[in-house]
């Protein structure tokens, strides 16, 4: 019914915010830079935790990198992989990790392990050039949804969890330090292998 003398009501845009469907708020923030989707929490109360059940994450320094903060960009990672781990519900299916300084490896362990147990199909690893490489922990070899697989600058030894990647399609690795023998079972244990690409290995 139209309202007196056909003037049409117009909500406030926070309640029209808040009537949108959860398929179209997650539209809404697939589209957005992960900082910008973890701000859109105080929109509304429907809003506050849509971020948490994003399937696509990339976790790079625009982050953490301000003009005005004084915290050390290790603590403020520290913090970021505490939270993601705390509150993100459901699978993720794709995820980035781009970082040029070195951080806390314990807590890229632990993020790791996370992802393996919550379907990641798409990895990227892009670590800092700098230093010693970093390790991969044992519990991505329990990565079996992997699909595409991007590494760089990455220590890779065997591991006796390691029983293939059965559905990797694609596979770059680039500043990777990695034994031919383990290199060559690696390859092998990828049956449906379309894509390889070696740089600096």
């Amino acid at each position: 019914m139209m309202p007196p003398h056909g003037k049409r009501q117009h909500l406030p845009p926070l309640k029209v915010l808040s009537n949108l469907p959860d398929s179209v708020i997650d539209d809404i923030l697939m589209r957005l830079p992960l900082r910008d989707a973890v701000r859109t929490s105080i929109l509304s109360k429907k809003w506050r935790y849509n971020w948490c059940r994003l399937p696509q994450l990339t976790v790079d320094e625009t982050l953490w990198q301000t003009t005005k903060d004084l915290i050390s960009p290790k603590i403020k990672f520290t913090n970021i992989i505490y939270h993601l781990l705390a509150l993100h519900t459901g699978p993720i299916c794709k995820f980035i990790l781009s970082i040029s300084d070195r951080v806390n490896c314990p807590k890229i362990d632990n993020l790791i392990c996370f992802l393996s147990r919550n379907g990641i199909q798409h990895l990227v690893l892009q670590l800092p050039f700098r230093g010693n490489l970093y390790k991969l922990p044992s519990s991505f070899f329990t990565c079996s949804q992997l699909r595409h697989l991007v590494l760089r600058q990455c220590l890779i030894r065997s591991s006796p969890l390691f029983k293939g990647f059965d559905r990797l399609i694609s596979l770059e690795l680039g500043g990777v330090t990695i034994s031919s023998e383990f290199l060559g079972s690696l390859i092998s244990k990828c049956p449906l292998l379309e894509n390889l690409v070696l740089k600096h290995v």
